[in-house]
């Protein structure tokens, strides 16, 4: 279960706020000498200002490389032979309500799989003859089930509250 928050909060992180973090393209593919790799791969990247991304290519030649893969996902980025810079513009209001609307969808997606998970593990403990474990095992299930769903109510309050301020 521990999987599924760590799963939410790399998506999460790759989600825009209004400052500017490397997570939001380190995943990018880029077209790497014939092969796809992530930016992170490829680059440093970096956030100097809260609204600017800064990535230095390891190898000079794959700048053209980068600038279209990061073309591609929608950024504008300005190259100028040694680096490439990307300005973030300001959410707008509209776009902060979307946001918090994909944060509700992935943190429900991650309630789902915890409840699945739950099932499952239900099933194997029904299996278990002392009643007595039976029934502990399956409080402490209960007990593991709820704490989880309270760490994702966290991790999605951060997440809004870093969008909203």
């Amino acid at each position: 279960m521990q999987e599924i928050i760590e799963h939410l909060k790399k998506e999460l992180a790759s989600l825009r706020t209004d400052r500017a973090t490397p997570a939001l393209i380190e995943d990018i593919l880029v077209d790497y000498y014939g092969a796809k790799v992530s930016l992170r791969e490829t680059a440093s990247i970096s956030a100097p200002e809260p609204r600017l991304l800064v990535i230095q290519p390891w190898d000079k030649d794959s700048i053209v490389d980068i600038e279209k893969a990061l073309t591609a996902k929608n950024y504008t980025p300005k190259n100028d032979g040694q680096l490439i810079r990307i300005n973030l513009p300001a959410l707008t209001d509209e776009r902060k309500k979307q946001l918090e609307k994909e944060i509700g969808q992935k943190t429900e997606q991650a309630r789902i799989k915890i409840r699945l998970q739950r099932d499952k593990k239900r099933e194997e403990i029904k299996e278990i003859k002392d009643e007595d474990e039976r029934y502990r095992q399956l409080k402490k299930l209960d007990e593991d089930v709820e704490k989880i769903n309270e760490q994702i109510e966290e991790i999605k309050k951060k997440k809004i509250q870093e969008i909203c301020s």
